[in-house]
């Protein structure tokens, strides 16, 4: 009896710290944002690991363009102009050009501060299953440090590599790509959209407790809902 409750009590304990604990594939406290540009000269990378041969048609992310009312931490001046590549992976760092952007299908959330792009590429040679990939995302605005905004994944303080077939990698300073937050960030909302009809990612676009089951799925942005938690 004493080591029933023992283990009951552990698990209110982890309740309790993690904020929101799911029977399924991660745990996620909040949503965090990364500047793409700004202070540190960002860029990120989604590196994601090819759940199909077929070719990459698109690739569905969650900005931040403006900030909410007394926060300045997520936009700033014109909020900045990004491109979009498809990239081969060398060992989390970024090798050949493989495609770049050619369609963007923005859409804005209703308080005009989300927006839920959809960015097609054209079609390239067919990706090895299994393999790694880079979505490589980066500020060109003449003055990026002025000029940005911000993408926003779930997050938690500290399980680390919880979705390691999707993972969120920053490079500062034109240094070395490396796991956001020391892989503390997870790759939600993302959503990997392939030629051949195939879906992979994670399609949570928020947390709290009164979403089922803790989270809120991406649905009406365009996130299907095979990719909900």
């Amino acid at each position: 009896m004493k080591s029933n409750i023992r283990m009951l009590f552990v698990f209110i304990l982890v309740f309790a710290f993690a904020g929101v604990l799911l029977a399924s594939d991660f745990l996620a406290t909040s949503l965090n944002n990364i500047e793409v540009g700004g202070q540190n000269s960002q860029i990120v990378s989604i590196r994601f690991r090819a759940k199909t041969d077929g070719p990459l048609a698109a690739v569905r992310l969650y900005w931040i363009i403006q900030n909410p009312s007394g926060d300045s931490g997520y936009a700033s001046g014109t909020g900045g102009h990004f491109t979009y590549s498809l990239r081969a992976d060398a060992n989390g760092q970024l090798g050949k050009t493989l495609a770049t952007a050619s369609v963007i299908r923005n859409q804005i959330t209703e308080n005009q501060r989300g927006n839920f792009p959809l960015v097609s590429f054209p079609p390239v040679d067919h990706l090895v299953r299994g393999q790694y990939y880079d979505i490589v995302v980066e500020n060109v605005d003449r003055n990026p440090s002025e000029n940005w905004a911000s993408l926003d994944f779930l997050w938690d303080p500290i399980a680390k590599n919880q979705t390691p077939d999707v993972q969120i990698w920053i490079s500062s300073f034109g240094g070395a790509f490396a796991p956001g937050d020391g892989g503390t960030f997870i790759g939600s909302p993302v959503a990997l959209f392939y030629s051949d009809g195939v879906v992979q990612g994670y399609g949570d676009v928020d947390v709290g407790p009164s979403y089922p089951g803790g989270l809120e799925c991406g649905s009406g942005y365009g996130f299907p809902t095979s990719i909900c938690q």
